[in-house]
């Protein structure tokens, strides 16, 4: 499960010139790091791209991404011509990310390797499962719970509240920054696996994400 969404601060956020486009990069407290493209006025010179890119930097450290977005606006009205373009180019690319932050989103990987377990060889055990994990809304509940968890929770079919992976476990573990939990790793597989594996291995990746969400979030 991705980062949970939260109403995070802006740690950095300015203009890059890429060629003939222009993007928005946006470093939240998170970790999480934003990046739109964003459409300038033809009149909007490098200059002006450098001297709005000035007020993100300035003005942004610390503000929610709804209010950067309101700052911009309020800068856009007092500001003429390319530069008041600019500020609500950038109004409207923060309202897209703040959008997006609220939506929580699962990734999951190597879900061909089930069909590949002896456990799991039943035609129906193996289509509930591939159901089960389809299921988005179902699939972030259980981890939603997992993530008020201090560490690694197992949990060993009729245990898991989702009923078509009661032939399954499911080992996973929150990723965290400053104490906070952020999101969560897993692993699927059979009632008989190696526990003790999958154990160390989720508590070592669920450490990995946390230095990396960390130092993508700079000193706090």
């Amino acid at each position: 499960m991705a980062p949970t969404p939260k109403e995070s601060s802006i740690v950095r956020a300015e203009l890059i010139r890429l060629g003939s486009g222009t993007l928005l990069l946006v470093v939240l407290e998170d970790g999480r790091v934003e990046k739109r493209l964003i459409d300038l006025p033809d009149d909007a010179a490098d200059e002006t791209v450098d001297a709005v890119s000035r007020i993100l930097l300035e003005s942004f450290a610390g503000s929610s991404l709804t209010a950067a977005a309101e700052t911009a606006r309020h800068r856009a009205k007092a500001a003429a011509g390319a530069e008041g373009a600019t500020l609500t180019a950038v109004a409207g690319a923060l309202d897209t990310i703040e959008r997006a932050h609220h939506e929580e989103h699962v990734f999951l990987g190597g879900v061909a390797n089930i069909a590949a377990e002896e456990a799991f060889g039943q035609r129906e055990t193996l289509r509930q499962m591939l159901e089960t994990l389809e299921r988005e809304s179902d699939v972030l509940r259980f981890l939603r719970q997992v993530a008020t968890s201090p560490s690694v929770s197992v949990t060993i079919g009729r245990e898991n509240p989702m009923t078509g992976m009661w032939e399954a476990s499911v080992v996973a573990a929150p990723y965290e920054v400053g104490g906070q939990a952020v999101g969560t790793i897993g692993v699927v597989g059979p009632l008989r696996m190696d526990y003790a594996a999958a154990i160390s291995s989720v508590r070592a990746v669920a450490e990995r994400l946390s230095a990396a969400v960390a130092a993508l979030a700079g000193p706090s």
